[in-house]
């Protein structure tokens, strides 16, 4: 039965609710958006790296509709062999559950981030004939292209291909990560309102924290010594092994400096680079992912970030979520030229240092800037590093186009009426548990369901054409 006083909005995301990239970002907005007329149904496919126990899942479910009025929905994520055909049985899935979710609860939008949910999503939209709105969106299948990760001539390119370039040229709404993509999609005569939204991080849960930096320092056994911080993933979208090697170079440049690298990588394989760098591993520090809500006390501890994405041209459609943590806790950036809007801003308001190349060459030309930002008041540093945060990448202070996306947001649940929906028989699926418990419908894969393939974590991001 259909609640005429409440709007509603399908969230779909290929992440797990626990990635940082749902936790951290997509989830972060939903509750910034929190409205008591509005609910908004989250899709998640959960992997085994972020998986919780049906309990945890039980509470977790509860909190969100009770605290923010969002009801979840966790589904299994499959990868592996077969790709194309568990993606296939992935999307048949989710679009059953969103034609699900309509007959109870009349949509007024829809909406996907990332190139693989967005397909997804936005197929579901059409259907349904419910305005669609994509987030984050980026080039993906380019920029996996252009990393290696894709063949051009493959049909898994192709495919991600044509339903970014649909994504891009007739969704309502897209909001893109940056200006580079903006103005492509406008040449490329996109029918939607396009909206600038770059990755960003939350005010208040990023914060420089003097107490944490100086536990972990010590823990380092660091007093006064620089300290370059790389929380991130080797492969992929990102360098691997250039990734030590200019962290190496980086550390002959400042004799006392020290390096700490946080990353779920393989720890082998990092070591085994940094013998063939001649690194002193006495001033490299390793240590594998931490939980989300550290990431600020571990940025707090370094002096400078370091972003390092692969080579690619498209990287300039990017908007690392980095890039924003390390400003907002007072951390300036070392960058690579090219990559989203981040060079400009980082040599506009002096929070950071680009590198022209990624290598020893491009390190050296920038050392004298780098030199000058580790000698520079800490205080006046933090503080004009944090400022331009909150500018450029804040949730809630930003001078950028997301105050006017969530007045667009109002708009569309103001003057949207639902439509009849496409009508299609729901088939529950072997192997999936269909409850209601408090009124909250319930999903999740029975034991004998889980996929014992392992799983690579890439960011997955739309697309241009």
């Amino acid at each position: 039965m259909v609640n005429e006083n409440k709007k509603h909005i399908v969230v779909f995301l290929y992440y797990s609710l626990k990635d940082p990239l749902c936790e951290g970002l997509m989830l972060s907005y939903l509750k910034a958006l929190k409205d008591d007329n509005t609910i908004f149904h989250l899709i998640t496919y959960e992997q085994k790296k972020f998986a919780v126990s049906i309990d945890e899942m039980l509470v977790l479910k509860e909190q969100l509709f009770h605290d923010h009025h969002i009801q979840w929905y966790p589904r299994q994520f499959t990868s592996g062999r077969f790709f194309l055909l568990k993606k296939g049985l992935s999307a048949f899935q989710g679009i059953r559950l969103v034609i699900k979710i309509n007959r109870k609860q009349q949509l007024n939008l829809i909406c996907g981030m990332a190139t693989l949910a967005g397909t997804f999503a936005f197929i579901a939209s059409r259907l349904l004939r419910v305005p669609y709105c994509q987030f984050t969106y980026e080039p993906h299948s380019l920029i996996m292209m252009q990393s290696g990760r894709m063949n051009a001539s493959s049909l898994r390119y192709k495919i991600a291909r044509f339903f970014e370039k649909k994504i891009g040229l007739q969704s309502e709404y897209v909001a893109c990560t940056t200006k580079h993509m903006v103005n492509d999609l406008k040449a490329m005569g996109a029918k939607g309102k396009l909206i600038r939204i770059p990755t960003s991080v939350d005010e208040e849960l990023n914060k420089f924290d003097e107490s944490a930096r100086n536990k972990i320092r010590l823990e380092l056994g660091l007093t006064k010594e620089p300290l370059i911080i790389y929380p991130g993933k080797f492969g992929g979208m990102y360098r691997q092994k250039a990734t030590i090697e200019l962290l190496t170079a980086w550390s002959r440049l400042f004799p006392e400096g020290h390096v700490l690298i946080i990353t779920d990588y393989d720890m082998r394989e990092i070591k085994n680079w940094l013998i063939e760098c001649n690194a002193d591993k006495t001033r490299f520090h390793l240590k594998s992912t931490i939980p989300f809500h550290m990431i600020p006390q571990y940025v707090s501890a370094a002096d400078i970030g370091l972003i390092a994405y692969e080579n690619f041209e498209s990287r300039k459609y990017c908007s690392p979520v980095k890039t924003g943590e390390f400003l907002m806790c007072g951390v300036p950036i070392l960058v690579q030229v090219g990559t989203s809007e981040d060079d400009e801003i980082v040599l506009k308001n002096r929070v950071g240092a680009v590198l022209t190349s990624f290598d020893t060459e491009g390190l050296t030309a920038c050392h004298e800037t780098m030199k000058n930002l580790l000698s520079e008041d800490k205080t006046q540093l933090r503080q004009r590093c944090r400022e331009t945060a909150i500018s450029y990448r804040g949730k809630k202070c930003s001078s950028t186009d997301e105050r006017h996306f969530r007045s667009v947001l109002k708009s569309i649940l103001a003057n949207h009426n639902p439509k009849s929906s496409f009508r299609i028989f729901s088939l529950n699926s072997t192997g999936t548990v269909f409850e209601t418990i408090n009124a909250l419908p319930l999903i999740y894969p029975l034991p004998s369901m889980v996929n014992s393939d392992l799983n690579i974590n890439v960011k997955i991001s739309p697309a241009i054409a």
